[in-house]
């Protein structure tokens, strides 16, 4: 039988008859009527440290990044079951280094709209992704872009499953960003350019200014 975890509530992963290794699985279903054309959501994981966030941008576990925390934290992608469709993500708490106090499990929308445009959205815990879900935290979401639905996390030596429910209004980016995570979701802005005065000798007009610094950080596309 499936637990339903209220906001806040939380359970040890023995308690619920789980194993160190879990698969947290993504569902809904889209309202076709009310959804915009490409509408899709995805499930991310962050590998946080004691401050709740990540340790490095290699933590960030998501479609374009499928593995972090050396392994112990796969994405196994989306599969469809009827009209719901599933994004699961595997954790293994054993392989987990010992400066990881949680894993935090989020999910954002690709494409325009929110999540209000979905149905049945839920995030749940099971064995294996074939197993029946031992534990389920839903939102009633409306016009946010992205939700941390819950997080695995160590205390006293035991690991547990909290319900968080948070919403987001700034996508991915504020999502990954919020957890510690350099993205790079626009596109840089072109330097201001500007007009020297006219020259008067000997004056020799102001040079140009100095190009930005450039960074790599992380993309979400």
């Amino acid at each position: 039988m499936t637990r339903i975890l209220s906001r806040g509530e939380n359970v040890s992963l023995a308690a619920a008859s789980l194993p160190a290794t879990v698969v947290v699985t993504l569902s809904w279903t889209t309202l076709s009527w009310t959804a915009g054309p490409g509408l899709d959501a995805d499930l991310s994981a962050f590998v946080c440290g004691e401050d709740g966030r990540v340790r490095s941008d290699e933590d960030f576990v998501f479609y374009n990044q499928p593995s972090g925390a050396g392994g112990a934290v796969t994405h196994l992608g989306k599969s469809q079951r009827g009209a719901v469709t599933v994004d699961q993500v595997r954790i293994d708490t054993s392989a987990l280094p010992g400066d990881v106090a949680k894993v935090v499990i989020g999910a954002s929308l690709d494409g325009g709209g929110s999540f209000g445009a979905l149905t049945g959205v839920a995030v749940e815990v099971a064995a294996d992704p074939a197993s029946a879900p031992a534990l389920r935290c839903e939102i009633a979401a409306t016009d946010e872009t992205a939700l941390v639905f819950a997080e695995v996390y160590t205390r006293g030596g035991e690991w547990k499953v909290r319900a968080v429910g948070q919403g987001y209004a700034s996508g991915l980016a504020g999502l990954a960003t919020d957890h510690g995570v350099a993205v790079d979701d626009e596109p840089a802005a072109s330097p201001a350019t500007t007009v020297p005065p006219p020259p008067t000798p000997p004056t020799p007009p102001p040079p140009p200014p100095p190009a930005p610094a450039s960074s790599a950080p992380l993309s979400l596309e």
